[in-house]
């Protein structure tokens, strides 16, 4: 007996996406990345609080939040944490982080 698999017509049309994702059109990391940044400086509040959180320059964190680059994946995650710990977020609670690293199989 075979299995069927029942998606309705709009999902036909866009299999990979859902109906947001797909009218929205790509997504700009920078944005993701200095709404983020911008969030976790209103959480800690303000600018000099975070850098410091994050142990970078302010001016540095001035640079991601304008978008002129994209901060390393830590000072990302970083941001992360103190959006989810709130005020009370503190450099001396920081999360273990664990990385996968691919081989070459030997």
């Amino acid at each position: 007996m075979q299995k069927r698999f029942l998606m309705a017509p709009a999902a036909r049309l866009r299999p990979y996406r859902h109906g947001s994702c797909y009218e929205k059109g790509p997504v700009d990391v920078r944005t993701t990345y200095t709404e983020t940044l911008s969030c976790a400086a209103a959480t800690i509040g303000g600018t000099d609080r975070l850098a410091k959180f994050l142990n970078v320059s302010r001016k540095r964190l001035l640079g991601w939040l304008a978008g002129e680059e994209a901060p390393p994946n830590q000072v990302f995650l970083d941001a992360l944490d103190v959006i989810a710990d709130g005020p009370y977020a503190s450099p001396e609670r920081r999360r273990v982080r664990v990385a996968v690293l691919k081989g070459d199989g030997s």
